[in-house]
């Protein structure tokens, strides 16, 4: 280790470098996040690989240059690269990106509306038209389902018979005659189903 005054100002400038490096790679999230926009989810999850990422270089810089030793000028030299380059390069780099994809979406947007546009257009017809037929044909059904059931409800009083066959001593007698209470039956069933 070369404590030199000499030494130290490289330590720093490579620091600044260094902050220079995390700043591009910060910027390259950036730029994945306006070309795909995500969710808070995916964000936090990019920025934990950031500082993941830089805290990995920085005590690989501190091995390498300072035998491990944290002193506060690498660390100083790191926060000033990265703010030199968030407030010159990045403002640029950030600029033309932004450019380049919104160029980029409005050649994919137009390739769609001649590609694949109307064919999207064409298959939602075709099933706008079938589920069109279906509920006509099983809507109809449905409602003669219904109409079934309350006619079959409607008309059981058809069904008993009111007429009572009367036998006596072996012979049919008063054979299609009604009952005397079959009168009165019919009479309430009619005052009902009304």
């Amino acid at each position: 280790m070369d404590s030199s005054i000499g030494s130290q100002t490289m330590q720093f400038l490579y620091a600044c470098l260094l902050g220079v490096g995390f700043g591009i790679f910060y910027d390259v999230f950036r730029i994945l996040r306006c070309a795909f926009p995500t969710g808070r989810v995916i964000a936090f999850a990019q920025d934990v690989v950031y500082f993941s990422v830089c805290a990995l270089a920085t005590f690989l810089f501190l091995m390498n240059f300072n035998d491990g030793q944290i002193r506060f000028y690498i660390i100083l030299g790191e926060v000033i690269g990265a703010a030199l380059y968030f407030c010159t390069l990045s403002l640029l780099i950030m600029g033309v990106s932004k450019a380049i994809i919104r160029i980029f979406k409005k050649v994919l947007g137009f390739l769609y509306r001649i590609t694949l546009g109307p064919v999207v257009r064409l298959i939602r017809w075709t099933i706008g038209k079938i589920r069109a037929l279906l509920h006509k044909v099983f809507g109809n059904r449905k409602k003669s389902g219904a109409n079934v059931k309350y006619d079959l409800k409607r008309r059981l009083h058809v069904l008993y018979n009111l007429f009572v066959h009367q036998k006596t001593g072996g012979s049919e007698a008063g054979q299609g005659e009604e009952a005397p209470n079959a009168k009165k039956k019919r009479k309430k069933i009619h005052k009902t189903s009304d």
